[in-house]
C-alpha cells in the first residue's frame, strides 16, 4: 500500500506547488463538510487526490477534510487530509502536508498511514505492527531529557490556558501549524511533545488531521492521549473532535492529566 500512498501524495504535491503563497490560493471557494471556509489551496489538493484514488483503482471508502463521505461499500476506508497547514501555504510559508491514512471504523483501525511534507517531499510511512519511516529509513522517538527538550504547543485565541502552563515545562517551544507534520517530527526524535487543547471541542482536532500521524508516531515508540490521559481513539466521522497530547516518550503522559 505504500506505493499507492506515495502516489496519491506526490500527485497533490504536483497539484499545489504552483500556487504556494498566491492570492488565487487563498480564495474562499466553498464550505468543508464541518462548515469551516474551503479555500482555492484546499479544493486543488483534494481534486488531485481523489483523481489519483479513481486511478489507482482502490475501491475503498473516503473520508475527508473538504468534501462529503463517499461510500464504496468497502470495509476500508481512506482518511484524507489533502493539506494539513493550508494557512501556510496560502501565506508562503513552507510547512505543510498530505495525510493518507486506511483503515476501518476508528483511529485504532488504521492499518496504514503516510504524511508526505509537500515542500520538501519528505515522507513519513507506517504500517500497523513493522515500524515507522522517513524515506525508507526507520525512526524511533527518543527519550526525554529537560535540558534539551522541545515542545510542539497550539497557541492562539482557541488554545486552553492550559497550553501556556505546558509550554513553560520546555527549554524550547514551537507552533508551527501542521499538526500531521509536528507529530512526525515528535516520531523521529526531532522534538518531545505536540500538544492541542482547544478552549472548546468546536476548535479541536478531527481524525482526518492525525489519523496518519498517529499511527506513525505509535509505530516509532510514541503515543498519543486524550485529556483524560487514556489512549486516543477517535471515530471515522468528521464531526469527532478530540485535543491531544502527542509524545515521544510516554513519561510526558503526566503533561495530559
Amino acid at each position: 500500500m505504500k506505493k499507492e500512498l506515495t502516489e496519491i501524495a506526490s500527485s497533490v504535491r504536483e497539484a499545489v506547488a504552483s500556487i504556494s503563497g498566491s492570492p488565487k490560493a487563498g480564495e474562499v471557494v466553498g464550505k468543508g463538510v464541518d462548515g469551516a471556509p474551503s479555500y482555492n489551496a484546499d479544493a486543488v489538493a483534494e481534486q488531485a487526490a481523489k483523481r489519483k484514488i479513481d486511478e489507482l483503482g482502490l475501491g475503498l471508502n473516503i473520508l475527508s477534510e473538504e468534501s462529503p463521505y463517499v461510500d464504496n461499500k468497502s470495509g476500508q476506508t481512506i482518511v484524507l487530509d489533502p493539506l494539513d497547514g493550508s494557512h501556510n501555504l496560502i501565506r508562503g510559508i513552507p510547512f505543510y502536508s498530505v495525510s493518507i491514512a486506511i483503515g476501518s471504523r476508528s483511529l485504532s483501525g488504521v492499518q496504514y498511514g503516510l504524511v508526505m511534507n509537500l515542500v520538501t517531499g519528505d515522507t513519513f510511512y507506517a504500517e500497523k505492527g513493522k515500524g515507522a519511516f522517513r524515506n525508507d529509513e526507520l525512526i524511533h522517538v527518543k527519550k526525554f531529557s529537560e535540558k534539551d527538550s522541545l515542545f510542539f504547543v497550539y497557541m492562539g485565541a482557541n488554545a486552553s490556558n492550559n497550553a501556556y502552563d505546558i509550554s513553560r515545562k520546555s527549554g524550547m517551544v514551537r507552533s508551527l501549524g501542521s499538526a500531521a507534520l509536528e507529530m512526525c517530527q515528535v516520531a523521529m526524535g526531532k522534538a518531545d511533545l505536540f500538544y492541542l487543547r482547544s478552549v472548546d471541542n468546536a476548535h479541536a482536532l478531527r481524525i482526518v488531521d492525525i489519523a496518519a500521524s498517529t499511527l506513525i508516531l505509535r509505530e516509532a515508540g510514541g503515543e498519543v492521549f486524550d485529556m483524560t490521559g487514556n489512549l486516543l481513539d477517535m471515530n471515522f466521522d468528521i464531526n469527532d473532535r478530540k485535543s491531544l497530547i502527542a509524545v515521544g516518550d510516554k513519561s510526558l503522559r503526566r503533561l495530559a492529566l
